[in-house]
């Protein structure tokens, strides 16, 4: 058999597995979330002008603290010890012993629609107060995420754009990148007529998918886009090629290179387990990396590696789309929660899910008097858990976060259903 023969029989078969598995999978996602073509069930909220959070512990200044929180239309107007209900006559209160107050959480890297799930499972009943989709959609298919999602959503949604002109389908998750699945121009219009909603450009390669005569270019494309408008350019791991070190030549201040703690041929650890050089160059650059967990970036060996070897300032994210929904993932708080066994505290997990990528998308980060800010109200839950990494390994831990409530622009939304359902029943 020729070559090309080869490759033209391992496509088809790929294709048709590809397809055979997105038919139920998204039968399955539409059962879960209750929805299809978009359309999220109704959320079980409540909404009043003043609110007293009594008995929290707060997270202010990197640590958590005991306070009382006041909040009126969205905004903190208080921020003591203790805070007498009498003196808040009007206020909702909502006891929060036992429980924490964070910022509200940013998932900033999951995948809405298309390939991706509905709100209803990325959302304010996650813990989740903003989001942000990593390249699911380009300069074609925008408009469909503009109408179906953004338009309905009930927290801020942003976007990484794809410079591919459909984005992330399936079909183009398997099949090679050539020149012509850009729209260079089209991207740019975009990204100028909408920047409070596109924050970034993402490039999507790996060995399924890139041109084996120029694999990396549609990298350097979208990093010279990225150059020219001064936007940070999110980089995928997959298999190589293109390898981390390809992305890394490119990469500017700013730039992300997410699913970093994948497996060791092509993660921040080299073969022989030590961090790359090249990698410590590009943090000291001002280069960002992102966990991307999905259904197979994220291994317990690489992680315990980077932390060891120091690598602590990243954002953990979910990569949320239809088969982490159901496999791996499951929830992001059950990703951050993976974080407490590895040995991070509850206060370093917490800036890596809500003050950190609040910072980055430059939305308030700091529960302080007079900032207006969303919430996440969460708790510690003790038992037995066992965590897996996305290569089957276990890692036994006793403890889980799970999420409350969330508190979004005077809404109040009770969250933890799937969690609980999931981890507690």
């Amino acid at each position: 058999m020729k070559r090309n023969q080869t490759i033209t029989r391992r496509r088809f078969v790929k294709t048709c597995a590809a397809g055979a598995l997105a038919v139920p999978l998204l039968a399955e996602t539409r059962l879960l979330t209750g929805c299809a073509n978009g359309v999220a069930p109704p959320r079980e909220k409540v909404r009043y002008n003043k609110y007293l959070l009594k008995n929290g512990s707060v997270f202010t200044n990197g640590r958590y603290e005991p306070y009382d929180v006041k909040m009126e239309e969205g905004v903190i107007t208080g921020l003591e010890k203790e805070i007498n209900p009498a003196d808040v006559p009007s206020a909702h209160v909502l006891d929060c012993s036992n429980r924490f107050i964070s910022p509200g959480w940013v998932d900033s890297h999951c995948h809405i629609g298309g390939m991706g799930v509905d709100l209803s499972l990325l959302g304010p009943e996650m813990g989740v107060t903003a989001l942000v989709d990593a390249g699911t959609y380009g300069p074609e298919t925008f408009p469909d995420f503009m109408e179906r999602y953004y338009r309905t959503a009930a927290i801020p949604v942003y976007m990484f754009l794809n410079v591919r002109k459909n984005g992330i389908q399936f079909s183009n998750v398997i099949f090679k990148s050539v020149p012509g699945v850009e729209d260079v121009p089209g991207a740019r219009r975009l990204t100028n007529q909408y920047p409070n909603i596109i924050k970034g450009l993402k490039v999507r390669l790996d060995s399924l998918n890139t041109s084996g005569d120029h694999p990396t270019f549609l990298s350097e494309i979208t990093a010279t886009l990225g150059e020219e408008l001064q936007l940070p350019v999110m980089y995928h791991l997959g298999n190589p090629s293109p390898s981390i070190t390809d992305f890394l030549k490119k990469s500017k201040q700013g730039d992300i290179i997410t699913h970093f703690l994948r497996k060791r041929n092509n993660s921040i650890i080299s073969a022989s387990g030590t961090v790359r050089p090249e990698v410590m160059e590009a943090r000291a650059a001002g280069v960002l990396f992102d966990v991307g967990h999905g259904v197979g970036s994220f291994e317990f060996d690489t992680a315990k590696r980077a932390l060891d070897q120091g690598v602590t300032d990243f954002t953990i994210s979910s990569d949320l789309w239809l088969l982490p929904s159901w496999f791996k993932c499951r929830t992001f708080a059950n990703v951050a929660s993976k974080f407490l066994a590895l040995g991070l505290s509850i206060e370093d997990v917490t800036g890596k899910i809500s003050s950190r990528p609040r910072e980055m998308l430059r939305i308030e980060s700091e529960i302080a008097i007079n900032n207006a800010i969303d919430l996440t109200v969460f708790s510690l839950t003790e038992g037995e858990f066992e965590y897996n990494d996305t290569g089957g390994n276990a890692l036994p831990y006793h403890s889980r976060i799970i999420p409350e409530y969330t508190l979004i622009n005077g809404d109040l939304i009770q969250a933890g259903g799937r969690d609980k359902e999931l981890f507690l029943s």
